[in-house]
C-alpha cells in the first residue's frame, strides 16, 4: 500500500469538487484506495475538516455524512441522496434543515483560559487534560480544536457544555 498524505487528499478532493461540485469523504475515501492507498473513513474525515477551513469550503450536514462543496455554491438537499423516485418526491416538499456552515475562525480555535457558561469542555475519553473553547463553534468544531492542539485523535475527544 502507498503511503497517504494530505497532499493525496487534497488533490482527490479538489477533482471530485471539480467533476461532481460537490464531494463527501466516503467518495474521497473510495476514491484513494483504488488508487493504491490504505485510507479509513475517521481519517480522511477528519482530513477534509481541516481541507475545507483552509480551501473555504463550504458543507452541508443531513444528518447522515457531510458534503463538501464549492465556496458560495448552493445545494439542493435532494442532490446527497440515492436515486429513489418516492423518496426524492417527499424530500422535494420539504425545505432544508441546516443551512451550509462555513469553517471556525482560526481564532476561535484557540483554548481560553478558563470555561465560562455556554462554553465547550473538552478533554481525552477519559475525561483529563480538558481545554475550553468559545461557545460560539459546534461540538464537532471544539473537539476538533483539541485535537489540533493536543495531537489526540478526534474520535478519543469528548466535549461537553460547561454549566
Amino acid at each position: 500500500m502507498k503511503t497517504l498524505d494530505k497532499d493525496d487528499i487534497v488533490e482527490v478532493f479538489n477533482k471530485l469538487i471539480e467533476d461532481n461540485g460537490e464531494t463527501t469523504s466516503l467518495e474521497v475515501k473510495k476514491v484513494l484506495r483504488s488508487k493504491g492507498f490504505w485510507a479509513t473513513q475517521a481519517q480522511i474525515g477528519t482530513a477534509l475538516i481541516e481541507i475545507a477551513e483552509e480551501q473555504d469550503n463550504e458543507w452541508v450536514y443531513n444528518g447522515v455524512h457531510r458534503t463538501y462543496n464549492e465556496p458560495d455554491t448552493n445545494m439542493s438537499p435532494t442532490s446527497v441522496l440515492p436515486a429513489n423516485a418516492a423518496l426524492n418526491k417527499l424530500i422535494s416538499g420539504l425545505k432544508p434543515t441546516a443551512a451550509p456552515r462555513k469553517a471556525a475562525d482560526p481564532v476561535d480555535r484557540l483554548p481560553l483560559p478558563s470555561g465560562n457558561p455556554g462554553d465547550w469542555r473538552c478533554s481525552e475519553k477519559d475525561h483529563s487534560s480538558p481545554l475550553y473553547f468559545t461557545g460560539s463553534l459546534t461540538a464537532p468544531q471544539a473537539r476538533y480544536a483539541y485535537a489540533l492542539q493536543t495531537g489526540i485523535d478526534y474520535v478519543d475527544v469528548r466535549s461537553s457544555i460547561v454549566s
